[in-house]
């Protein structure tokens, strides 16, 4: 079945009311973005109390900017002193590790945080040549505002083109409300909101553009410049959390239909060439920077750091209230549920649910498969577009149902209600972001709170 054939069971509408809509949806991410902004970070203009930048992963992703843009080298030494939001006890871990092979304190974390973020550092710099003092260590407030608006812009276009490819296979309202929805009951409303330093709203953001480039290019009416976006995609997600490369099955197979078309041959090479020059940049920059701090173009910079592929967590990673996807999120499992319905009846959108798989046994092997410190699994990005994709199928379907729809609205939601209490309870601090938290010490602290 082609894509084009799936009509959405929902009533027409005016185009003036789509707009009312879908303008009311997109008004209330801008409300809840900002208000979790200025409850959470609202000194971010004294960046030294508290910057953009915090938390230990992500200073290592900042860290590439100041060092290549400021200090012209790739010696972390000096940003891990000069750094506002590492603890002492962070620091001294970073200098007792060994040294590099050719002598260098290095930074393990790749830089494609670093490379996303370059454009809005290098305007922050003009800003600070012209009006600044001088000294700058890139914790100065210009750049950590820079950085907090370049994501930001990230992450409101990540939603966009999530709507953009929903939109693509249903009515504009249902697509509308599956991002919305679950965008809210997700870990992408910590982490596209307070959480913009982590890669994981970046890796989202370059999920869904990839897909909307993929469903473009399979359907024969993309430029020729998508396929040049599209490799940059690709490169960009290789560098930016390297298991991310699974997302793009789905723009894979997108391409493996373009190049068995019967477009003409020349096009086709024009296309795999375009291909290719995108996705180069950012792996070359990849390896020349290890090349700098290793002495070797091919490295595995976590060390002993490491999967289990014989006995992964597949249980434990989506389940344990040690950050379990589907146990802090439980509405995500009903949209994965929804996606494989699904994908049952259409096939073109299975790359997704091998893109799950494959995440959640990469996910699972890890051997911090927990991640950390992390409001719920934050290592599923990607995947929260695939849930979103199965809300909108089970908000279509259940349209002729009023039953069944009020069911569905009715979790949605519980679910919304759910997460933003759990956000609320995590900022501050009433649950941990280290240690298991069950389900009756999440509402027995929110009872607590509140009475």
């Amino acid at each position: 079945m082609d894509t084009t054939d799936i009509q959405p069971p929902l009533r027409t509408m005016t185009s003036v009311q789509h707009r009312w809509r879908l303008g009311f949806l997109l008004g209330l991410c801008v409300v809840i973005t900002g208000a979790a902004q200025l409850y959470f970070s609202w000194h971010l203009f004294t960046a030294k109390q508290r910057p953009l930048v915090r938390g230990v992963d992500n200073n290592y992703y900042f860290f590439w900017l100041p060092s290549v843009l400021i200090d012209h080298d790739l010696d972390f030494s000096n940003q891990v002193q000069d750094s506002h939001s590492l603890d002492e006890e962070d620091k001294k871990t970073f200098f007792a590790e060994p040294l590099s092979p050719v002598g260098l304190n290095y930074n393990k974390f790749p830089l494609g945080w670093a490379l996303t973020s370059a454009p809005w550092f290098l305007a922050a710099q003009g800003l600070d040549a012209i009006w600044g003092k001088g000294g700058n260590t890139g914790w100065e407030p210009v750049y950590q505002i820079a950085l907090w608006l370049g994501q930001l812009v990230y992450a409101g276009l990540g939603l966009w083109y999530a709507f953009c490819v929903l939109r693509h296979y249903f009515a504009p309202t249902v697509a509308a409300y599956a991002v919305l929805i679950g965008w809210l009951a997700s870990p992408l409303l910590y982490y596209q909101t307070v959480g913009l330093s982590m890669v994981h709203s970046v890796v989202f953001s370059l999920v869904a553009y990839g897909s909307w480039l993929g469903i473009k290019i399979a359907q024969g009416n993309g430029a020729r410049r998508s396929f040049f976006y599209l490799g940059a995609v690709a490169g960009l997600l290789l560098v930016t959390r390297y298991t991310t490369v699974f997302y793009l099955f789905f723009p894979l197979v997108c391409l493996v239909r373009f190049f068995r078309s019967d477009a003409v041959v020349a096009r086709k090479g024009d296309c795999a060439v375009l291909l290719v020059c995108g996705a180069l940049p950012p792996i070359l920059l990849q390896m020349g920077a290890w090349k700098i701090m290793f002495g070797s173009w091919l490295v595995y910079s976590y060390g002993g750091e490491g999967f289990y592929w014989l006995r992964p967590s597949l249980i434990r990673v989506l389940f344990s209230p040690l950050h379990g996807l589907f146990y802090w999120h439980p509405l995500l499992l009903v949209g994965m549920a929804g996606l494989v319905g699904w994908a049952y009846v259409e096939r073109q959108v299975r790359p997704w649910c091998f893109s799950f798989l494959a995440m959640w046994l990469v996910n699972g092997a890890w051997w911090c498969w927990w991640f950390a410190h992390s409001f719920g699994n934050r290592s599923f990005e990607g995947a929260v577009l695939f849930a979103m994709g199965g809300l909108a199928w089970l908000l279509a379907k259940a349209d002729a149902r009023a039953w069944l729809k009020g069911l569905l609205v009715g979790c949605c939601a519980l679910a919304v209600i759910w997460n933003v209490l759990l956000l609320a309870l995590f900022l501050t601090k009433r649950i941990s972001g280290e240690q298991a938290v069950t389900w009756a010490q999440m509402w027995r602290v929110a009872f607590h709170w509140f009475v």
